[in-house]
């Protein structure tokens, strides 16, 4: 978010491309972050070819456009959001991603369309993104995040499902509808009880044998 230029964000990143590239690489671009993400995951998420095979391809993609959203609204006016967009240099990212190139397959639309203030004017709008405090630990406002305040800077993180590793937060309401107990996430007291007497019941309970009604010789 500190940022201050386009280009900081849509950095050229083919870096088989960049021998003369008279921009300098920047590894703290968010086109790299997102695609370290990629590699990350592996399998079909690496390869451009088939990164849309996979559901956490569109979990990713929307979260970068929340970034670059709030990045936009924060850094620049609303003209400026539709019309900055990086130079058109062949020494560092390859011509399809020219702003004046289509947007395949959309073949009506340029790249430089997307820059549009349409999407979120028409389509839809982000909410802002969860925050908690030290003096505000119930800020995150979810039943599926709790407020980390090991930190100087308190932040809002998703809890861990039953059974999960919670080793270090066992002060914290980090496990999802249960208790941080010797690094491991289980049932609350009160969900113990229920799951036990629900097993109970099962134990007591017997099939009645139907009579036999027919002469089976």
């Amino acid at each position: 978010m500190e940022k201050k230029y386009v280009h900081d964000i849509l950095a050229y990143t083919a870096l088989e491309l960049r021998k003369k590239c008279p921009i300098p690489l920047n590894y703290v671009a968010l086109e790299f972050f997102h695609a370290n993400v990629h590699f990350f995951v592996g399998g079909d998420m690496k390869p451009p070819e088939t990164a849309g095979n996979d559901p956490t391809f569109y979990l990713l993609h929307s979260f970068v456009d929340y970034i670059w959203e709030m990045w936009r609204q924060k850094r620049q006016s609303r003209e400026r959001r539709e019309r900055e967009y990086t130079e058109n240099f062949a020494e560092c990212g390859h011509p399809l991603h020219f702003g004046n190139e289509t947007m395949h397959p959309f073949e009506i639309l340029l790249n430089r369309d997307g820059l549009s203030n349409a999407y979120t004017d028409e389509m839809y709008e982000y909410a802002i993104r969860p925050n908690c405090s030290h003096e505000n630990v119930e800020g995150c406002k979810s039943k599926y995040l709790f407020c980390d305040t090991r930190l100087e800077e308190a932040k809002c993180i998703p809890k861990v499902k039953m059974n999960g590793n919670c080793t270090g937060f066992e002060e914290f309401d980090i496990c999802f509808e249960g208790e941080c107990s010797k690094g491991k996430c289980i049932p609350q007291d009160s969900n113990r009880n229920e799951i036990e007497n629900i097993l109970l019941q099962d134990q007591n309970f017997t099939t009645p044998i139907i009579p036999v009604t027919q002469n089976l010789e």
